[in-house]
């Protein structure tokens, strides 16, 4: 029988499968050029079983790489999943998270500064990694609906007209909702003046976070930015005028103080 040039024996006899990771997606596999994935037996037709689920997996990393080039809602989810499955292998100290935040807003400020340039993309991963514990409930996968359509493609692999309907669909859907496609447009329940109401998280790109600037008495400056981590629209109220209504929740507040020099503990 025939095997797919991807579908290789070790030295061993054991097969695997070895995809050749394109180059314009590197970065998002760590730079590496190779995936290989062992499939534990030395039996050709059980290897091209196991191999073609184990090859449609990675080509649907590809796949999901690949859109996050193009759109910033996937390269943010998939940035923010990629940081707690770091976190799940070796857990960040408080002072690992504290050092990872100001790196991101040294970042985001030397823009507002015009001494770096942040692409659209750029900047809703660094905007994504600071509300991340806020943001896809800390990690867990809940993917945005381009993902989750393309996963569904790749494990049913329905006929081309049926594909090109849900296409349409969701197409149509992200319009409606003033969308890119890049949210699950997940139902919540949420307090609203004193009761609890029905909404929808709608996704949203922060263009401008500015920080609070504040001079204490004994000189230390301390500079606050209140970030927001979800953003709800109200499904069942509106306004006089007819609007819908919309009700934010923040994350933690970044603080970073700048003490002067008498202030400091000897250690």
């Amino acid at each position: 029988m025939s095997i797919m040039s991807w579908l290789q024996p070790r030295p061993s006899g054991v097969y695997r499968v070895r995809r050749v990771i394109p180059e314009r997606l590197r970065e998002d596999f760590d730079g590496r050029t190779i995936i290989t994935r062992g499939l534990g037996t030395r039996d050709p037709v059980v290897a091209k079983r196991k191999g073609l689920v184990v090859a449609a997996e990675i080509e649907r990393q590809f796949a999901e790489a690949d859109a996050a080039l193009k759109n910033p809602t996937v390269a943010t989810y998939k940035a923010i999943q990629k940081y707690a499955e770091e976190d799940r292998q070796r857990p960040r100290s408080d002072r690992e998270e504290e050092g990872f935040d100001s790196w991101l807003d040294d970042r985001l400020e030397e823009e507002d500064r015009g001494e770096r340039v942040l692409s659209e993309r750029d900047r809703a991963m660094l905007l994504g990694l600071l509300k991340r514990n806020t943001q896809n409930n800390g990690g867990d996968d809940n993917p945005p609906l381009s993902i989750l359509f393309d996963r569904w493609h790749a494990e049913r692999k329905p006929p081309a007209k049926t594909w090109l309907e849900w296409k349409t669909a969701l197409r149509c859907f992200t319009e409606a909702n003033g969308c890119s496609g890049g949210t699950s447009m997940m139902r919540v329940r949420i307090p609203f003046q004193g009761e609890m109401c029905d909404g929808e998280e709608v996704e949203f790109t922060a263009t401008k976070e500015d920080w609070n600037v504040y001079e204490c008495e004994d000189g230390t400056r301390v500079k606050i930015r209140f970030i927001v981590g979800k953003i709800v629209r109200l499904l069942d109220k509106r306004t006089d005028q007819g609007e819908p209504v919309y009700v934010t929740q923040w994350g933690q507040p970044q603080i970073v103080t700048q003490v002067q020099p008498h202030l400091m503990m000897e250690r």
